[in-house]
Order: C-alpha cells, then sequence, then structure tokens
C-alpha cells in the first residue's frame, strides 16, 4: 500500500500530462500499481477501536470522578474490594 504522499505525486504526475509508464518509472514502482491508483480515491486510514483491560470499570470510575475523587491510588483500592 502506498503512503498518501506517494497517491499525491502519481495523480499530479498524471495531471502534468506523465504517461503511466513514465510515472512507474519515476516513482520505481509497478504500472498496474499506478494505473490502479489512478483510478481510485485515497482511503482514510482506519483503526480498530483498542479494547482496554480498564474497560469493564469505567462507568464505575466515571462515577466515583464527578463524585470527586480524582486519587488513581485511592480509585485503585477501592477497585480492588
Amino acid at each position: 500500500m502506498l503512503r498518501l504522499e506517494d497517491f499525491m505525486e502519481i495523480q499530479k504526475l498524471h495531471h502534468e500530462g506523465w504517461s503511466v509508464t513514465e510515472i512507474a518509472r519515476h516513482l520505481s514502482i509497478d504500472r498496474k500499481t499506478v494505473r490502479k491508483y489512478l483510478r481510485e480515491a485515497p482511503r482514510a486510514y482506519e483503526r480498530k477501536p483498542k479494547s482496554w483491560k480498564i474497560d469493564p470499570w469505567r462507568p464505575w470510575l466515571r462515577e466515583r470522578w464527578e463524585q470527586g475523587v480524582h486519587n488513581a491510588s485511592r480509585l485503585f483500592m477501592e477497585m480492588r474490594k
């Protein structure tokens, strides 16, 4: 997968009138790759949500935080009970 900068470079060179072969040689990539990226739009990077060990405790922690308990050590000790 190409970086966004490479995708943009392919688009720029193509709009300047460069052929697919010239672009491929200039960027040292295959002609088929150049054609592929000329046909499609860039996709946004999608990151999968990461799960954390603390996720089951989030509602309780939020509640305690809103009650004014801002000491992490104290919250941790209360969680362990």
